[in-house]
This record gives C-alpha cells, structure tokens and sequence, in this order.
C-alpha cells in the first residue's frame, strides 16, 4: 500500500461517520453511487485532499465489483458486515444511515472509557515519578540518619513499593502492554466456550459480544426482509465475520438442523445475554417477515441499551480509579510523613545526645 492511500485511509478512519450519511442522502436523492464517488474523487483531487487516492480506488474498483467489495481492505470489517448486508437486501440508503449510527455509538462508548480512565493515567504517572524520586534519592537520605530497621511499618511498605518501581517497573510495563495488546487481538480472534464464559462474566468481552451481536442481528434482519432464507443469509454476513463471529454463525447453521420447534432455539451460542436470547427464541415462533423486522427493531434497541450500559460502567469504574488514587496517594503520603518523623525523632536524640557530651566535658 502507498503512502498517500494510507494516508488516506487516515484520514478518513475518523470521519466516515459523516461520509456514509451524506452518501445515503445523496443516494436516496437519485444520485448514481459511482457517480457520486467519481465526483468525490474529482472534487478531492482538484483540491489536493489527501483522502484523493481513496475515493478514486473505490471508483476503479466499481467497475467489476459491488460497493462493499469497493471498500474492502480500506474500511473496517464492521463496516462492511452492515453495508454488504444492506446491498444484498436493496436497501444501501438504510445500511449506510445505520452504519453512521454504529460508528456514532462506538466513538461514544470510546470516549466515555477513555474519559474514565484518563485521570486515573494521570494521576498514576505522577505517583510514579514520587516513588522513582523517593527511591533514587529519598531513601539513601533517609537512610543515613535511619537505620533500615528501626523505619515504621509504613515507612517500609513505601520503600518497597518505590525499590520495586525502580527495578521491576519496566519490566511490569512490558508485561502491561503484552496485555493489552492481547486483549485487544483476542476480541475478535479468541471463540470457543471458554471464550463463552468472559463474554458472560467480563465486562469489556461483555460490551463487545452486546454490540457485535446486535448489528449482526440488523445485518441479518436486513437479509431476511429481502427475502433471503435465514441459512442464506448467514453465509452471506459468514463472508464478513470475524473468527469470534464467524464461529457463532457456524455454531447457529449447526443448530439449525435439529432446532425444528423454533429457529430462535438455533441462536443460543452465546452471542446474546440471557433476556435476549429469551426474546429471539420468542420472535423465532413467528414466520417470514414479521421474524426479521423483530430482529430488526431488537437489534436497534440493543445498541441503544449498550451504550446507556457503558455510559454506566465508566462511571463506576471512575469512581473505583478515583477511591484506587486517593488510597495510593494517603499511602504514600502517610509512608512518607512517618518516615520523615522517625528521621526527626532521631535527629533529636542525636542533637540532644552530641550537647550532652559537650557540657559533660
């Protein structure tokens, strides 16, 4: 890949959101879509947008393949699950407009974590560079008037914490990051039962098994609206999946061939919480239609409900980080302050012991 298309690809990363509305707006004016993307690309390149290279692959890319395949390779995976989904059912202006508001909900719930966790970021690195301080310099000061044995307990657990920054902390970075990088990957790459269990009990697996099914359910209700067999249309969003998702959907084609009561029972794979997968099977009594346009609407409501579900997570788990610092600051805070005093005590008797001497001579 180029640099200028990756670039591009940048640039637009952060406002799609925007793009697809105004691209199903234009589309359900009456505009051709590979019109509208030549124009776009047109319009970009007179003006030197750096997004250019991108508009005009897409439009190269149109003359043998659908919109979907267009953006594949420049686009997330998510994207591209919604808006095959509403080209297969007809229904592009829909998908797009969708696709918008899941990009507007994910950027949301985003925001709110990072929120939750910045001041606490803060807050740790600036009791970090105390404890490096008070181990490089602090404690060898300390020291010289205080033997290592006759420091208060908190005193003690201080210089331990502050030795273990010094010597460990990188180390315990890297492990940190190695973590997070994981955890990340694992979102999407880690499936199978064991994976069920964090879906079910861990709150960060939890948001994302809450949001990844409920567009998969507007995807398939999409599908289904146009006439397509539920089994049609799960290979169709299989195409899409990522591994986690596509082994709910091979765990849903598997079940359908015995589940002959309702094709709801088929969707207990995990993919859902409990009150959720209640009303699927519910839905799944009903016939044709009235089945997908019930997805549909769960699906949207389930978005909703995620967020407002985040939106209160973060604001417990600020308020933990909060109570976490307050607690580490008074540690160290009183650590220190004891320790200062056990150095003034001695002081004292040192002053005291040395003017004794003097007038006894």
């Amino acid at each position: 890949m180029s640099i200028s298309l990756w670039l591009a690809r940048w640039s637009f990363h952060s406002h799609r959101a925007v793009f697809y509305e105004d691209l199903a707006e234009a589309v359900f004016e009456g505009d051709p879509l590979a019109d509208r993307i030549e124009e776009l690309a047109a319009r970009a390149a007179d003006e030197r947008d750096v997004q250019a290279p991108l508009f005009q692959l897409w439009f190269d890319r149109m003359d043998d393949c659908s919109f979907s395949d267009a953006l594949s390779g420049t686009v997330p995976e998510s994207d591209l699950m919604i808006i095959q989904a509403a080209e297969e059912s007809g229904d592009l202006v829909t998908g797009l407009t969708f696709t918008a508001k899941v990009i507007a909900a994910t950027t949301t719930m985003r925001k709110v974590i990072r929120q939750a966790i910045a001041g606490f970021i803060g807050l740790s690195a600036l009791q970090i560079v105390l404890l490096m301080g008070l181990s490089f310099w602090g404690i060898g000061l300390i020291e010289a008037i205080v033997p290592p044995n006759a420091w208060p307990w908190l005193g003690l657990q201080l210089k331990a914490l502050a030795n273990f920054i010094t010597e460990s902390g990188a180390t315990l970075s890297i492990c940190l990051i190695v973590i997070a990088i994981v955890y990340i990957w694992s979102l999407r790459n880690w499936y199978g039962r064991a994976r069920n269990q964090f879906d079910k009990y861990v709150p960060f697996y939890t948001v994302y098994r809450d949001f990844t099914g409920a567009m998969f359910l507007v995807s398939l209700a999409a599908l289904m609206k146009n006439g397509k067999a539920l089994n049609d249309a799960l290979e169709v969003l299989s195409e899409r999946a990522s591994p986690w998702l596509l082994w709910h959907i091979r765990e849903i084609q598997f079940r359908l061939d015995y589940e002959t009561e309702s094709a709801g029972y088929a969707f207990r794979t995990g993919m859902f919480d409990r009150r959720l997968t209640w009303r699927i099977i519910d839905f799944g009594k009903r016939a044709g239609a009235d089945f997908a346009i019930a997805m549909e609407k769960v699906g949207i409501k389930s978005i909703d409900k995620v967020m407002e579900s985040v939106k209160a997570r973060a604001a417990k788990l600020n308020r933990f980080l909060i109570y976490l610092n307050a607690s580490m600051i008074m540690f160290i805070v009183a650590g220190a302050l004891s320790t200062i005093y056990e150095a003034q005590e001695v002081l004292q008797k040192q002053i005291t012991s040395s003017q004794s001497q003097v007038r006894s001579k």
